[in-house]
């Protein structure tokens, strides 16, 4: 009798899961009526937390009723934080769609392509100063006219289009972290890049970090690639979560290892005398800073080890880098709410639009790419005598020529050549007037 009280309980659920969501719904957008724009009723929070075991029942049993009807938990991160881990666990795709069915509401067709284009709109930049006259052009634009799309002329050049705006975005994207503006640094192996905690030696350094918080978003926003690939911490500060010790290993891998043995030992008897402030690097001049009030006088315990090797992870991941942090999301915000960010992890970051063909990554990995076809062009010997491929990757519209080269542990090592718009194959092809030999694959989205 129980368990078919049970099974018609679920069914019930079943059956009104979906109009109850929708009266739900219904009611916050009445509550909303009532209250300034951006601020969620007290009356509906406190209507969704007294119910809040029936509506994760609803989710958990159809987790589509999330992105159908809960719009309310993107406006409100106090009732978000509620249902966080229920959403995390939907499919990517799902979750992508969701992103950008609230990312793009009520603006048009971004496609230039398609759409009129006024004078006063087009960002004229200048090709010997494109970083310059970039942030110039973009900071006398509204957002609401970038939002709505991009057009972007060459300073003595004719073409337009979603190429040029490609090619834009591309180079842009290399010239945010050239060594010249010392914004960004290399991480340790070299194949990511966190925000420079000496970047003050550019006195404008703070509003290109604005501006370079704003490329960023407006890539996203717009689905464009971007050749820029971030550190795992400096991905979590942009989806506001903490950064752990883990994280250190990306700009000093030996000082991580360090942190990792203090943590894994006994060092009450080691006579470490480590207290809560560390010595860090200035400019060149060395200075004590504390990790928290009257540090340098508390020493560290193997009780107390744990808090320390976390204010030490802050202070070096973030606090160092905060004024720069804070900077490159008041710039990305303005394209992307924080609310739709939080979507998903610092790994999933990268793949919400397009992935960029990075040309930083090695070993290469062609899960990274979505690869519809290699072509070999031609094979030749580098100066040591290994035998080199040359490939044409052709992606979503993007193609790029790329010399594989093969080592002792089965691995490809990349070295991209060049990459441009996919309007130029059939002139790449021509060009190519020997074909080795011509292959095509299938691999994983």
């Amino acid at each position: 009798m129980e368990a078919e009280a049970y099974a018609d309980g679920e069914d019930v659920i079943s059956m009104t899961a979906n109009r109850l969501s929708a009266v739900i719904q219904a009611f916050y957008m009445c509550c909303s009526c009532q209250m300034p724009q951006g601020m969620t009723s007290p009356r509906f929070i406190e209507f969704v937390c007294k119910h809040d075991e029936v509506l994760k029942c609803f989710v958990t049993r159809d987790p589509k009723i999330i992105f159908n009807h809960f719009h309310f938990l993107l406006e409100c991160p106090e009732l978000m934080s509620r249902f966080m881990h229920i959403i995390k666990n939907q499919p990517f795709k799902d979750r992508c769609e969701w992103f950008y069915e609230h990312l793009l509401a009520g603006q048009p067709d971004s496609d230039m392509v398609h759409r009129p284009v006024n004078e006063s709109d087009i960002l004229l930049i200048h090709r010997d100063s494109i970083f310059r006259s970039s942030c110039e052009m973009v900071s006398k634009s509204t957002n609401e006219k970038l939002k709505q799309g991009i057009a972007v002329r060459f300073h003595g050049e004719e073409g337009m289009g979603q190429g040029v705006v490609r090619e834009w975005f591309d180079i842009l994207s290399n010239e945010i972290i050239n060594p010249d503006y010392a914004l960004f640094t290399q991480s340790a192996d070299g194949t990511t890049f966190q925000p420079n905690s000496n970047s003050s030696v550019n006195p404008d350094h703070l509003n290109y970090f604005q501006f370079a918080g704003q490329i960023l978003g407006l890539a996203l926003y717009h689905r464009q690639l971007v050749n820029i690939y971030f550190t795992r911490s400096f991905y979590k500060h942009i989806l506001g979560i903490p950064v752990n010790y883990q994280d250190v290993s990306s700009i000093d891998p030996e000082y991580a290892k360090n942190l990792q043995w203090i943590l894994d030992n006994d060092i009450s008897d080691l006579g470490l005398e480590l207290t809560f402030s560390v010595e860090t690097d200035v400019f060149g001049a060395m200075e004590e800073v504390p990790l928290k009030p009257g540090g340098s006088s508390i020493l560290v315990t193997q009780d107390n080890k744990a808090e320390y090797v976390q204010l030490v992870t802050e202070l070096r991941m973030t606090r160092a880098i905060q004024p720069q942090i804070n900077a490159f999301l008041q710039g990305f915000h303005t394209f992307i709410p924080p609310s739709l960010i939080q979507l998903f992890d610092e790994y999933e970051l990268v793949r919400v639009s397009p992935p960029p063909l990075c040309s930083h990554v090695s070993p290469f990995s062609f899960n990274s790419i979505r690869v519809f076809s290699l072509c070999c062009v031609g094979k030749f010997h580098t100066m040591n005598g290994s035998l080199c491929s040359t490939l044409l990757i052709l992606t979503w519209n993007v193609f790029m020529v790329t010399c594989f080269q093969g080592n002792s542990t089965g691995f490809f090592t990349s070295q991209p050549l060049f990459h441009f718009p996919f309007g130029w194959l059939l002139l790449a092809l021509r060009c190519s007037l020997e074909f080795k030999a011509q292959m095509f694959f299938s691999f994983p989205s």
